[in-house]
């Protein structure tokens, strides 16, 4: 839970990338298929198993992630039973939860209090006893916050050894029963955490694994399908409300029902979008479904209605130059049935994303034509299509029913009247920064910057490549593409660093430059200097956390008058208008329920910073903090970048800020 800038610099440019890996379900296809050593005899009946993963609460650790290859099961009670025995089912993570061919990388930190699904899988009827975790040979990596022993650096990332190496074991029953979902939900618990003893070595980690009530993580969600007579390939898919994040598919059952259970956390409440879809029918969605763990959900009823009239939507996607932007997200959306007043045109978000793909590289050409043919009933749905790319205006489209099955369809409006293409909008902003000490030979300062709409935490854009501030040079130019609406945006630029001049850094071992209510189509903005200041992290408690409770880290920006912002007169805004604070980061709490209840730290680079507990959304009193730069030490240097003195950055240090009670 716990999200540097970085990461969310990674999540938006990764994005188009990872979605065109996803390709979204096919809707008709295989999203339940087991793979398996010896697959499932077809006279045998089948059941579902939904696997789900948590984690035991772990404190200190900006991230804690292990990458697992599958998850296996067997129906032997000899918990010694063999690797090699042929009755051994693997279940491999979903496509669309973690990308085709790869595995499910793990962030324990982001399943203390949320289970993350795995995939669900048709397996024959009967009890399975053994379950085996299977890590890929690479584990994982870990990153702590600033540990305090003198030889360790905080804030990178070290490497993982698991020393009961990459197979972990639990023994308990795990009952499969035809044409029903059985939950199977393992706890992997990273134990004890054995630093290393040098710098650059790996973390020594012995996890366990334990089998979990499925009723204490997952939400309980049923169901019925009607309007056709065969159900077999028919699906029921969930996504977390607006988005087009598959998080499990379902098959539905011959009689026309379905059943899974879908994250929430614990004590709070979660949102989801459903769709059903499947060969010959239409799709029918419904949205906003409401899920708390513990509390029984509305049962969500879909009418689907068959159809022989498909058709194929393909086209580009450029700006407004006509530039093709090569990884655009392209999203099919239809209106829910719980909502009839929804209009996807005006406001897509309360319409259900029911199958995407992204434009190539190149042309940036799309098709849905090897993933998707579209059904189009008689009556409806009326679907629509939503175009979007990061830094551009995102635009919408009707989808006309085609003139004959098979066809290419086309939208209005469109870039292309026989087909589906769109150009998008977007307005620059361009200025300068800056380094304290130019880079010497051999080496440069390469940063990123970001947008994020002003007062809030919705980023809206990164600079595609690093800007690079070459050898010998103390500043250079940047541009950045935002969408011309809202119009005004807070800038955050940080340095992309290396430990020891040799691995990449987790976080940034200089400040934070930062601006805030910069108009669209601004030129001449400076964002400042980058020192050369270190690491260091924040670490407290939130007192009595709620499952919403996270700590907002911001600092004080210039105003784009020239002004400058000074605590505590700094507040941040609500709304879209220029404010103080950026919002630079934000870090989620220890649940309730934790040994370690409320505690919570965060990478930064030092500095000044304000740091505000939200509760729901809630602002209690804003808290300033001082993050002071650690003493320089003498080479070799131990950090990630070069100071102005002698020597180089001190050890990564915490600054505590105690209790931070709510508002």
């Amino acid at each position: 839970m716990k999200r540097s800038l970085l990461a969310r610099i990674a999540t938006l440019l990764l994005a188009p990338l990872l979605f065109a890996l996803l390709l979204l379900a096919l809707p008709w296809g295989t999203g339940t298929d087991l793979k398996s050593s010896n697959a499932a005899t077809p006279s045998v009946p089948s059941g579902s198993l939904e696997i789900g993963l948590v984690d035991s609460p772990s404190a200190g650790f900006q991230q804690i992630a292990l990458s697992i290859a599958q998850v296996r099961v067997n129906p032997s009670t000899n918990p010694e039973v063999s690797d090699s025995d042929i009755n051994w089912y693997a279940i491999y993570p979903a496509p669309e939860v973690s990308g085709v061919g790869s595995g499910l990388q793990l962030n324990f930190n982001n399943v203390q209090a949320e289970a993350r699904l795995l995939n669900t899988v048709q397996l024959p009827e009967q009890v399975y006893n053994q379950i085996e975790v299977i890590f890929l040979n690479d584990p994982g990596v870990i990153v702590p916050s600033c540990t305090g022993a003198p030889v360790l650096e905080g804030c990178i990332a070290y490497g993982l050894s698991i020393t009961s190496g990459v197979e972990l074991r639990a023994s308990a029953p795990v009952p499969v029963t035809a044409n029903s979902m059985t939950q199977l939900v393992l706890d992997l618990n990273p134990s004890v955490l054995i630093p290393p003893t040098a710098p650059g070595g790996s973390y020594q980690m012995s996890p366990t694994l334990s089998v979990v009530s499925p009723n204490q993580y997952l939400a309980q969600v049923t169901g019925t399908v009607s309007g056709f007579t065969n159900y077999a390939g028919v699906l029921v898919t969930a996504l977390p409300s607006g988005t087009a994040n598959i998080v499990a598919q379902v098959p539905v059952t011959p009689t026309g029902t379905f059943a899974f259970g879908l994250p929430a956390p614990i004590g709070g409440s979660a949102a989801y979008d459903l769709y059903a879809s499947g060969p010959g029918v239409s799709f029918a969605g419904y949205s906003g479904l409401p899920l708390s763990v513990g509390v029984t959900s509305t049962p969500v009823s879909f009418t689907v209605a068959p159809t022989s009239n498909f058709g194929q939507i393909g086209g580009t996607v450029t700006d407004s130059a006509g530039h093709p932007l090569g990884g655009a997200l392209i999203e099919l959306l239809v209106p829910p049935s719980n909502n009839s007043s929804a209009n996807c045109l005006d406001t897509p978000s309360q319409c259900v994303v029911v199958a995407s793909t992204n434009a190539t590289p190149g042309n940036a050409g799309y098709s849905f034509a090897n993933v998707l043919t579209v059904p189009f009933p008689a009556s409806g749905p009326a679907y629509s299509l939503r175009a979007s790319y990061s830094g551009h205006d995102a635009a919408v489209s009707t989808v006309n029913a085609p003139a004959a099955s098979g066809a290419t369809v086309t939208c209005s409006p469109s870039a292309n009247p026989n087909n589906c293409s769109f150009a998008l909008t977007s307005a620059p902003i361009s200025g300068v920064a800056s380094v304290a000490i130019a880079p010497p030979p051999g080496t440069d300062v390469e940063f990123e910057v970001v947008a994020e709409q002003t007062g809030t935490q919705n980023i809206v854009a990164a600079t595609l490549f690093p800007v690079v501030i070459p050898a010998g040079e103390t500043s250079t130019s940047f541009s950045i593409d935002v969408p011309t609406q809202p119009g005004v945006y807070d800038l955050v630029a940080t340095t992309l660093d290396f430990y020891q001049q040799i691995d990449p850094s987790t976080f940034t071992g200089h400040n934070l430059l930062t601006a805030t209510g910069v108009p669209a189509g601004a030129s001449g903005v400076d964002l400042g200097t980058f020192d050369c200041v270190g690491h260091a992290s924040i670490g407290g408690t939130a007192v009595s956390p709620t499952a919403e409770t996270t700590v907002q880290v911001a600092k004080c920006a210039p105003l784009p008058s020239g002004g400058s912002c000074i605590a505590p007169a700094c507040t941040i805004e609500s709304s879209s208008t220029a404010g103080c604070l950026v919002d630079v980061m934000q870090s989620a709490v220890a649940p309730s329920f934790a040994s370690n209840a409320g505690q919570f730290s965060v990478c930064v680079p030092p500095d000044q910073y304000t740091l505000t507990r939200l509760d729901s959304g809630a602002a209690a009193s804003p808290t300033t903090i001082v993050v002071p730069t650690p003493a320089p030490i003498s080479s070799p240097c131990p950090s990630v970048c070069q100071g102005p003195g002698p020597g180089c950055p001190g050890v990564c240090s915490t600054t505590n800020v105690g209790n931070l009670s709510g508002g």
